[in-house]
C-alpha cells in the first residue's frame, strides 16, 4: 500500500513536493511520535526539550464546559498544583479548553454576564491568574474542543484532573476540595506575585502613601446578586474613623464600576484604580499592604489562597445575601465561625456582616496580632 502511493507521488509531484509529502507522512506516523517522545534524550544524559516537555509537565485543563469564566480558577490552579507536587512533574501547562456552548457553561450566563463579559473574564482574570503560580510556564486556550483533544491525545502524560477526558470532563474547582485536601494533612500551596508587579506596587505606594501603613478595602459593586454587595456607607464610617497619620486607607473598587462615576460614599477617599484591570498588580498590591479588608467576593481568592498576605473577610454569610449556613458549608466544607486550616494568625474570615463597628473591632484586633507577630 505504502509503495503504490510513494510510486503514485512520484508520478504526480515534482521532487520538492514529494520530499514535502514524506514529511508530513512521517511526521504524523505514530513511530515518529514515539521517537520523539521516548528516545530524545541527548547522549550526554541531560533532559532534552522535548523530554522535559511531555514527561515532566502536568498539563492542568480548565474546562468551561464545567466549569466557570470566575476566579473559582484560583482554587483550581492550588488543587493542580497538588497534583503536580505528587506526581514529581518539573511545570505545570494549564490548558483551558472552550465550552459547547458559545465557549461557556451552558448555565453561566445571565443578564448581568453575557456572552462579551464572559470573553473578557476568560482573557483578563482565568489567563492572568495562572501566571500566579510559579510553576506554571505556558497557558494555552483552545479555539475548539476538538483541538483540545487532539492535544491531549499526542501530547500529554500527566493530566489534571485525573482521569480528565475532553469527552468526559471534569470540573475541580471548588473550595471545598482544598478544604479536604488541607484536612487531610496536605500543605496548600501559594500564589506568589511576580517581580515586575511588586516593583509597580511599590511605587504606587511610595508616591501614595507616604510611610504609612495601607489598608486595602475591596469592594464588590456588581450588577448581579446586589444584596451581596459592600455596604459602601459602612466602609466609609470606618475610613473616617482611622488614624490617618498612621494608616492610608485605599479603595480598589469593582472591575465592574471601576470606570463609573464615584458614589458619593467614595468621595474624596484614595483609589487604586490600576488595580482594578490588573491581576498581576492587584495581588502584589495585596502582599505589600499591612492589612486587606474586604467581603467575600471573586478577587478575594487571591487573597484566601496567598500567605504572604494579612487580610479580614466580612460578610462570608448574610441573611440578606440569599446564603445559608447549611448551604455554604456544603460549597466550601467549612463551618459557619470556622477559619481555613492553612490560614496564618494574620488572616481571619469573620463570619459578620461589614458594619462599620464591626469593622473597627476586627480591624483593632488583628492590627494587635500582627505587631505581636512583627
Amino acid at each position: 500500500m505504502y509503495i503504490d502511493r510513494i510510486k503514485k507521488l512520484i508520478k504526480e509531484s515534482d521532487l520538492d513536493q514529494f520530499i514535502r509529502a514524506i514529511r508530513k507522512y512521517i511526521k504524523n506516523s505514530e513511530l515518529y511520535r514515539f521517537i520523539r517522545i521516548n528516545l530524545s534524550k541527548p547522549l550526554d544524559g541531560s533532559p532534552s526539550r522535548n523530554r522535559i516537555q511531555y514527561n515532566d509537565v502536568l498539563h492542568a485543563f480548565y474546562d468551561l464546559e464545567v466549569s466557570p469564566a470566575t476566579f473559582n480558577i484560583v482554587a483550581f490552579l492550588i488543587l493542580a498544583e497538588l497534583r503536580r507536587k505528587e506526581e514529581e512533574c518539573a511545570y505545570m501547562h494549564v490548558a483551558i479548553v472552550p465550552g459547547a456552548n458559545n465557549d461557556f457553561r451552558e448555565d453561566h450566563f445571565d443578564p448581568g454576564y453575557d456572552i462579551n463579559n464572559m470573553r473578557w473574564r476568560l482573557k483578563n482574570v482565568l489567563v492572568p491568574c495562572c501566571w500566579l503560580l510559579p510553576s506554571c510556564r505556558q497557558v494555552t486556550v483552545f479555539a475548539t474542543r476538538q483541538e483540545a483533544m487532539a492535544f491531549q491525545n499526542a501530547m500529554t502524560k500527566h493530566v489534571f484532573p485525573k482521569r480528565y477526558t475532553v469527552t468526559l470532563p471534569i470540573a475541580r474547582y471548588m473550595d471545598k476540595f482544598v478544604v479536604k485536601e488541607a484536612f487531610r494533612g496536605s500543605e496548600i500551596p501559594s500564589l506568589q506575585s511576580t517581580p515586575q508587579a511588586i516593583a509597580f506596587a511599590k511605587d504606587w505606594i511610595k508616591s501614595n502613601a507616604k510611610g504609612r501603613k495601607v489598608v486595602s478595602i475591596t469592594l464588590r459593586e456588581s450588577s448581579y446578586e446586589k444584596q451581596r454587595n459592600s455596604c459602601l456607607g459602612e466602609w466609609r464610617k470606618f475610613v473616617l474613623a482611622l488614624d490617618t497619620k498612621a494608616y492610608c486607607p485605599v479603595v480598589i473598587r469593582d472591575t465592574e464600576t471601576a470606570l463609573t462615576s464615584l458614589p458619593v460614599e467614595l468621595n474624596d477617599l484614595l483609589i487604586f484604580r490600576e488595580a482594578s484591570w490588573n491581576i498581576e498588580l492587584r495581588l502584589a498590591f495585596y502582599e505589600l499592604s499591612f492589612l486587606n479588608l474586604c467581603i467575600s467576593n471573586g478577587p478575594t481568592h487571591l487573597l484566601f489562597y496567598d500567605r504572604k498576605t494579612a487580610y479580614i473577610f466580612f460578610k462570608i454569610l448574610s441573611p440578606s445575601s440569599g446564603y445559608t449556613a447549611a448551604l455554604f458549608y456544603r460549597q466550601i466544607g467549612l463551618k459557619p465561625g470556622s477559619q481555613p486550616p492553612w490560614a496564618a494568625p494574620f488572616q481571619r474570615m469573620v463570619w459578620k456582616d461589614d458594619n462599620a463597628d464591626v469593622i473597627l473591632e476586627e480591624f483593632t484586633k488583628m492590627c494587635a496580632t500582627i505587631e505581636q507577630q512583627s
